[in-house]
């Protein structure tokens, strides 16, 4: 909105020189929004809260364009004696007041979201039919993607649950070292990253639960997972996927034009991952901890095929027929007295 004294110098200029001197100072108030976002993302909070990494990442590739827009101020600036003109001005100011609507965009669409929610709400921006906006919409969400595929890739071969601020889209909750498995980890579902699936979202679950289950309950302590070993291991995909492990947790990963593309290479290396971890796990019970063992013996004391219940009826009639019939009582082989000394 113009001040009085604007509006008054504005209404003797032709309303083309108006528009364009609009549409010039339009850069410099989304310029303000997105840079008071930076800040505000990168400002500490000695509370624990504010900004998430995903939000700082954005932001760190925002900052990229505001730095790029300071340098072509500068260059204008040196031109300026030059004799610059208010058209020249409007084509050196058009591509980068179509980059900051974006942005703007961007910052009100997503600034409220956390974790992978946020990179969700990016990417639902890319889908744009410019090429351009999508281009560059893609580029800021591999950016904002960068630290949710860091803590992915540190989950699957660690067993380490990295995350300060609490945006990724595994949680860990308090539960004793019995309960691992069932209750220690569980899945964030609304931070779920846009790059992955629901179903390989499980997959990782299993695959980092399975390490901390190796290292925690099983005694190995210092098990990783090797993406080499598990190249050489397997077969052919689950090679290609073990080489490839490292590269699939690259932003690059992040396509949005290619998007089914990016998401199977990444439920690969998931999946490889997963697959080593069970396996070392089913190796560890059925060698070390002799689990097959355990359950045969289970078996056979459920189906009475030993222990003292079993014994005891024959110990019993061994006894009985020891014993002359002038001492037998009928009362003693009746069910419920048979029953309560077999219990006895």
């Amino acid at each position: 909105q113009l001040t009085p004294a604007a509006a008054a110098a504005a209404a003797s200029l032709a309303p083309g020189v108006v528009q364009a001197v609009a549409r010039l100072c339009e850069i410099g108030w989304m310029y303000r929004a997105v840079s008071a976002f930076v800040a505000e993302a990168h400002t500490p909070h000695t509370s624990g809260g504010g900004a998430g990494l995903v939000a700082r990442a954005l932001a760190a590739s925002m900052q990229a364009e505001l730095s790029e827009w300071l340098r072509l101020l500068a260059v204008l600036e040196s031109q300026r004696l030059q004799g610059l003109s208010l058209l020249q001005l409007l084509v050196w100011g058009e591509p980068p007041l179509q980059r900051f609507v974006t942005l703007v965009a961007v910052v009100r669409g997503c600034s409220h979201l956390r974790g992978g929610a946020m990179t969700v709400g990016v990417e639902r921006l890319g889908q744009h039919g410019d090429p351009a906006v999508e281009a560059y919409v893609q580029r800021l969400l591999r950016g904002a993607c960068a630290p949710l595929l860091e803590s992915l890739r540190r989950w699957l071969t660690d067993g380490e649950l990295d995350d300060p601020c609490g945006e990724f889209f595994i949680e860990a909750r308090p539960a004793p070292l019995a309960e691992l498995w069932e209750k220690r980890y569980a899945l964030r579902p609304h931070m779920l990253p846009c790059f992955l699936s629901p179903k390989a979202a499980s997959r990782a679950l299993l695959g980092g639960k399975a390490i901390n289950f190796i290292r925690l309950a099983c005694g190995e302590g210092q098990w990783t997972f090797d993406a080499a070993a598990a190249a050489a291991r397997g077969g052919a995909a689950a090679a290609a996927a073990g080489r490839h492990f490292g590269a699939a947790f690259e932003p690059r990963t992040v396509n949005l034009a290619e998007r089914a593309a990016g998401e199977a290479t990444l439920s690969a290396a998931i999946e490889c991952a997963c697959s080593r971890a069970n396996e070392k796990l089913v190796e560890l019970l059925l060698g070390r901890h002799r689990l097959q063992e355990h359950l045969t013996h289970l078996k056979e004391y459920l189906l009475l095929g030993k222990g003292d219940f079993v014994q005891a009826p024959p110990h019993l009639g061994r006894v009985s027929a020891k014993t002359g019939g002038y001492w037998l009582i009928s009362g003693d082989l009746a069910s419920s007295r048979v029953f309560s000394r077999i219990l006895a």
